[in-house]
């Protein structure tokens, strides 16, 4: 159909383009993101030719192509094309307009996807108040970004400002939008999260239990939001010792998240999960194998990730476990410095000064005391 317009109506550039924006944007919503990308660049480029920079057309082009090379995870190509996207958004429509929210949430979600969390939590306030001047405290979207802020603080260990944020949320969620609404089940979430990096686990149980309780009752409840709740409910059993309901429910949860999302984080995690909880009853070849594949995927390339560096400790010591030394030691040292780089901004997972004490343990069953004195020493020198 392009080939034809091209051929027909060589000057009428406008809907030459919008056929390409429709096509390209027809692929990638199908996740064919490779076949999308070329026509996106050539619309962008001709849109450019033709319109300059600020044009709406061109404006349109540029969002799609940046989308599709998130999705690629190419996020310094993307980054450019976002940030050149804001400026023209605020030329085109003013600094106040929902197109520039638009655009800066989507950066905000590219901060996120490549481990720039400060960043995003920074963005992501501003995305919050501009959204409650445009569309309202109450509104569905102002609503949305206020869960994904508090949900991006409570992974920076910073509680009090999630706590600030996530209890209203999740208050005006169930008020304005019900029970049954995707976000308010996200927000209720997230309180649980934070309850369980407050050390707060019994609160958590009792939100996670009852949250899964009222899924399961549901006419056609969502398997993302099952699989999510199981997985949450099965880390906290895990907090509370609890581990014959902590090993039955990430069980379960393992399953639905293959399911529903096999290569995401949540997977992941749901494997590092059940591999802490076998290295905790010895079952050292049983950990390795869940941590391996926990660490498989380009998820855990990201280095900018608490647990990318988590996973390497705990697959260290399962290997130290079966009294594989040589092939521990790397990745014990890799997590413990890893973690010590990025705290405090950790997970409740991973404890630091535990994931030191594997290397003193390592050097030790090694037989190798020097090196198990000297980080007995640097252990002592560093901040808990």
């Amino acid at each position: 159909m392009i080939e034809k317009r091209r051929a027909l109506y060589p000057r009428k550039f406008h809907e030459l383009i919008l056929a390409s924006y429709y096509l390209s944007m027809a692929y990638f919503q199908d996740h064919k993101a490779a076949a999308a990308e070329p026509i996106a660049i050539e619309n962008l480029k001709l849109s450019r030719q033709q319109f300059g920079e600020d044009h709406p057309d061109t404006y349109d082009c540029r969002q799609v192509l940046a989308r599709i090379l998130l999705e690629k995870k190419r996020y310094q190509e993307a980054e450019k094309l976002m940030t050149e996207e804001i400026e023209s958004a605020r030329r085109i429509y003013g600094a106040e307009s929902l197109p520039v929210l638009d655009e800066s949430d989507d950066l905000a979600v590219l901060y996120l996807a490549d481990g720039r969390s400060p960043e995003a939590a920074d963005l992501l306030a501003q995305v919050v108040e501009m959204s409650r001047r445009l569309n309202g405290k109450d509104n569905h979207l102002t609503l949305t970004y206020e869960c994904t802020l508090a949900i991006t603080l409570e992974r920076l260990g910073r509680f009090a400002e999630t706590e600030k944020i996530a209890s209203p949320n999740l208050e005006t969620l169930r008020r304005v939008y019900g029970e049954n609404d995707s976000w308010t089940i996200v927000s209720e979430r997230t309180l649980a999260t934070l309850y369980r990096a407050q050390g707060m686990p019994e609160d958590a149980e009792r939100i996670c239990a009852e949250l899964l309780d009222h899924l399961r009752r549901g006419q056609s409840p969502g398997e993302v939001d099952l699989a999510v709740t199981t997985t949450n409910l099965g880390f906290v059993y895990t907090d509370e010792g609890k581990d014959g309901l902590a090993e039955a429910t990430l069980t379960e949860a393992l399953a639905l998240d293959r399911k529903v999302h096999p290569d995401e984080r949540v997977t992941r995690t749901c494997l590092t999960a059940l591999g802490r909880l076998r290295l905790a009853q010895h079952r050292y070849a049983e950990a390795e194998s869940l941590l391996r594949e926990a660490m498989s995927g380009t998820g855990n390339q990201n280095l900018q990730l608490w647990d990318t560096f988590d996973r390497q400790s705990l697959l260290g010591a399962s290997l130290l476990g079966q009294g594989k030394y040589a092939e521990a030691e790397p990745l014990l040292i890799s997590g413990y410095e890893g973690l010590k780089k990025l705290s405090p901004a950790i997970s409740v997972d991973a404890n630091l000064p535990e994931t030191g004490e594997r290397l003193v343990r390592l050097y030790s069953a090694w037989g190798k005391p020097d090196k198990a004195d000297e980080w007995r020493r640097q252990l002592k020198r560093a901040p808990q």
